[in-house]
């Protein structure tokens, strides 16, 4: 028993001196590096649903006492909806604002609320593109949603909004039309485009963990935002006198794109022997994201660290 004590010391002290060498030699390596960096492009406004074909005039406002109201469906494939724009123009003797909202539901309440007053809008029939450019709002992709246009008066108050009695050339929605609160399903597609673009986050991933001389992690930001204040954790249990246990390595933000790589350097002996075989736990935070973790069981020879 006494033989094998001594020469588990001799063993310890022989990786120590390597271990110090070769940590020694390495100690002019910045233990965080930028080793690769996409590209990548966040587009904004872009044109996410439209019908832009004219051919019919469908009129909405007020006549005498009666209010009309119509709408048009849609149905997003981004998840942030940033602006609409409508074909419209205006009777010549309108002067109430025109009303514009978002709904998920014809009844529902208003995402969006805006107007705009009657002077900026042409007079029939020349026709324009009109923006309603809102505080971006998120929505749920897949799921139908309404452009409500009306006018809030009395009086003789119209609007003109240009439609398609093609309704094949927009399969993701169709005009609703509204007299007294009841709505009705229209046959035609009103002249409509809606902007969008995809939610800016970000999202990081722990792509590789690699063993060595030291422990070697890489970390990339596949989101579409930056993400700061980021801790990278280690934390070591099991095997004999291993050090350290624990240690942290942190980096102020990481861009779209970016990709580091951490070093921690850990000395011990870990064979699953004479105690537990190591468990290595990488953690990383951020400032904007929940905690990620991974886990591996490894061997540790020194500063020599085998992923198993």
């Amino acid at each position: 028993m006494i033989i094998k004590i001594k020469i588990l010391n001799i063993a310890i002290s022989v990786l120590l001196l390597v271990s110090i060498f070769v940590t020694t030699c390495n100690a002019k390596e910045d233990i965080i590096k930028n080793i690769e960096l996409d590209t990548i492009k966040l587009s904004k406004d872009d044109v996410d649903q439209q019908q832009t074909k004219y051919d019919l005039d469908q009129i909405f406002g007020c006549i005498l006492i009666e209010n009309i109201v119509i709408a048009q469906s849609f149905i997003p494939q981004k998840d942030i909806l940033t602006k609409v724009q409508l074909f419209i123009c205006k009777d010549s003797m309108v002067s109430c604002s025109f009303h514009l909202a978002i709904r998920s539901e014809l009844d529902g309440e208003n995402l969006v609320e805006l107007s705009i007053e009657p002077d900026i809008i042409s007079e029939y029939p020349d026709y324009s593109w009109v923006d309603f450019d809102f505080e971006d709002i998120q929505v749920d992709m897949g799921e139908t949603y309404y452009i409500i246009a009306y006018v809030e008066g009395v009086g003789i108050e119209l609007y003109y909004w240009g439609s398609s009695n093609n309704t094949e050339l927009y399969q993701n929605g169709t005009m609703h039309m509204s007299y007294d609160n009841v709505w009705e399903e229209c046959l035609f597609d009103l002249c409509f485009k809606t902007y969008g673009c995809m939610e800016k986050l970000p999202k990081i991933e722990i792509k590789s963990i690699t063993g060595g001389m030291g422990l070697e992690v890489e970390i990339k930001n596949v989101g579409s935002a930056n993400s700061t204040k980021i801790e990278v954790n280690l934390s070591v249990s099991g095997g004999l006198l291993v050090n350290p246990r624990e240690s942290i390595e942190t980096k102020d933000i990481l861009i779209p794109g970016e990709t580091i790589s951490i070093t921690f350097q850990v000395f011990g002996l870990g064979l699953g022997i004479l105690s537990d075989i190591p468990t290595i736990s990488i953690k990383v935070e951020s400032l904007e994201l929940d905690t990620l973790e991974k886990i591996e069981d490894a061997k540790i020879i020194g500063s020599f660290v085998i992923l198993q």
